[in-house]
């Protein structure tokens, strides 16, 4: 699978859970990152030594075409057309680089978008839910009380990551609950 789409959008969060998933239903797959910076014979050497997922994340580049980014397009295709149930794939990408890199064509059999609609059914709320358990017990009230308007104003995964980064910090001294709240929507 090619998860792809805007920065933000829970493309590697979707992909690391896709791993955990295929590894509890096979305790004998190994996943296997393959860095930016590998090119696609980093998953030929290992075919036969048991049941492999290669997690690729953002074989293009991030930000900017890497240099080399070519051979993922050229080879990507045929590696995916030849995965089966122990020689499996899951990417990501951010939407603009598959076109520059000219590979979404190519891809699209594989393909999968993310964006802020797939959050609108709650699926963000189930997320603030999670990362709100896993902050100190003294901001969770806080947290809570934040809710509604955090859920209201942020769309994407991300923009939740940083809200929660910045909340653990905690109000700076003296400032009132809704002056902190103002600040991390910012």
């Amino acid at each position: 699978i090619v998860i792809k789409g805007p920065s933000g959008t829970g493309k590697t969060l979707a992909a690391l859970a896709l791993c955990d998933v295929a590894r509890k239903q096979d305790g004998r797959l190994d996943v296997i990152p393959v860095g930016a910076g590998s090119d696609p014979s980093a998953t030929l050497g290992l075919i036969e030594t048991g049941p492999k997922l290669f997690y690729i994340e953002d074989p293009w580049g991030q930000f900017s075409l890497r240099g080399g980014s070519e051979a993922w397009t050229a080879q990507l295709p045929n590696l995916l057309r030849r995965a089966h149930p122990t020689h499996r794939y899951v990417v990501t990408s951010r939407s603009d680089m598959l076109g520059q890199a000219n590979a979404t064509k190519t891809l699209e059999t594989w393909a999968v978008e993310l964006d802020a609609d797939h959050y609108r059914d709650g699926e963000l709320a189930s997320i603030y839910d999670k990362r709100m358990h896993l902050l100190a017990v003294h901001l969770q009230p806080l947290a809570l009380e934040f809710q509604a308007d955090v859920l209201d104003k942020l769309q994407m995964p991300l923009e939740l990551d940083l809200f929660f980064t910045n909340l653990s910090d905690g109000p700076l001294k003296g400032e009132a609950h809704d002056d902190f709240l103002r600040r991390l929507l910012e």
